[in-house]
């Protein structure tokens, strides 16, 4: 017996928020100042301010909670993810040095993991000479674009207390 599927797409708005679901799988745009990343279902807000890690960390969970989300600094997970954040840099309005994403090796030096979980990433772009723990006080993560130093949108280990941009990540489901 063949059996013909026909999606239907159901648009509601929930305040900002407009969400389209196909077959049983939320899609929802995300909000006003969110990139949307449709490989993972995911958003990510590029600040304009700066912070340092730990505030940078506490604003990500704090925007996404507003939006009924859990979130965190971004956290790329392949060469995928990557590139597009680094093409949203790229024709970002104004200049900017460095990112913070969400990757720490605090715990053990040189290994870098997922901040919730303590999981190893499998996935880096480490820039030249990077990570490279300089002054022994390197154990965060940035997107770094400085061309002097060879960085063009590559990873670097900097210090934690260093105020940076940075890029937070929630679910766009």
């Amino acid at each position: 017996m063949q059996v013909k599927q026909y999606l239907a797409v159901i648009a509601i708005s929930i305040g900002a928020v407009t969400c389209k679901t196909i077959v049983q799988r939320p899609m929802c745009a995300c909000p006003a100042g969110w990139k949307e990343y449709n490989a993972d279902n995911k958003c990510f807000y590029f600040s304009r301010d700066t912070l340092n890690y730990p505030d940078s960390m506490r604003i990500c969970g704090f925007l996404s909670r507003s939006h009924g989300k859990e979130g965190q600094l971004a956290l790329p997970d392949d060469a995928a993810e990557n590139t597009f954040l680094t093409n949203v840099l790229e024709n970002l309005a104004y200049n900017y040095t460095s990112f913070f994403i969400g990757f720490i090796d605090q715990a053990v030096e040189g290994v870098f993991v997922y901040p919730k979980t303590n999981v190893a990433i499998k996935y880096s772009n480490w820039g030249p000479n990077q990570p490279n723990n300089r002054y022994d006080s390197e154990n965060c993560v940035t997107i770094t674009k400085d061309l002097t130093y060879g960085f063009n949108n590559t990873w670097a280990d900097e210090v934690c207390i260093g105020v940076y941009n940075y890029i937070c990540e929630m679910s766009s489901a």
